[in-house]
């Protein structure tokens, strides 16, 4: 049996920083525990309403240089108590770069990266 990571099969890194999740009128402080270059893992600080399926922006204060506020807006695709699993639905340039370059630094391996890049717009 294949885990969750293998049927992923794109790269994904262990990464602690702080941002605020917007669902409709809720807002809640939470925690990035893991990303990858096609979504993310967020631990809230209280339960949220949110359910699968539902369209969520996450911001981020300071991430980049280049922008003061990351806005990266997601699909909620797992729930499990406080952690969700989001899928990226837009993400600013910048940001993503940003994300990018952590995890050529994280994983060190620049081709296997590239090749999940190309792949990724290969297949959108």
């Amino acid at each position: 049996m294949t885990n969750e990571r293998e049927k992923r099969r794109i790269s994904r890194v262990d990464y602690g920083l702080v941002c605020t999740l917007h669902c409709g009128q809720e807002s809640y402080n939470c925690h990035i525990r893991n990303f990858s270059l096609t979504g993310l893992l967020v631990e809230t600080e209280l339960e949220t309403s949110s359910t699968e399926g539902d369209s969520v922006s996450i911001l981020l204060e300071g991430f980049c240089p280049e922008t003061k506020l990351s806005e990266i807006q997601c699909e909620i695709v797992r729930t499990e108590g406080r952690f969700l699993g989001m899928k990226f639905s837009a993400i600013d340039y910048d940001t993503l770069m940003k994300l990018k370059n952590i995890l050529y630094h994280v994983i060190n391996d620049d081709d296997r990266i590239n090749n999940e890049i190309f792949e990724l717009l290969r297949h959108n």
